[in-house]
């Protein structure tokens, strides 16, 4: 007994592969070289222009830092001139309050009847600054 698939395969035309052009390799005239990773040592020049750079890099943060040290020392010094003057200005301006009221003519009539006086008011003089 013949299997079925043997009875397709047989019933199925023949193909044939289509031949492929075949190419032949180039030879190359040279082998190409093949590079090796190698360490380049530093010469004396970039030693130290590298230990120039280092310590300028080194300089340079440590005057920046000092710059923002002096600057936080100003400001705290600036703060508190100003917190002296605006008590200063308060003070001042209580002072000139207090002889506002001190010299109101009301209260100098209050004080003259209070001991028995009498206020002349052609005799009071103003004096302003």
């Amino acid at each position: 007994m013949d299997n079925t698939a043997r009875k397709f395969d047989a019933a199925a035309p023949q193909l044939r592969p289509t031949p492929q052009p075949q190419t032949r390799p180039v030879p190359s005239a040279r082998p190409k070289p093949v590079a090796q990773p190698q360490r380049v040592p530093f010469s004396m020049v970039e030693r130290v222009l590298t230990a120039c750079i280092g310590l300028a890099t080194v300089g340079i943060a440590l005057l920046i830092l000092s710059t923002q040290f002096g600057l936080a020392s100003t400001t705290r010094t600036y703060q508190n001139l100003q917190t002296k003057i605006t008590s200063a200005s308060d003070r001042v301006t209580n002072y000139q309050q207090s002889v506002g009221e001190l010299t109101a003519s009301s209260r100098l009539a209050a004080f003259a009847q209070q001991h028995g006086l009498t206020v002349n008011d052609g005799n009071i003089k103003q004096v302003t600054k």
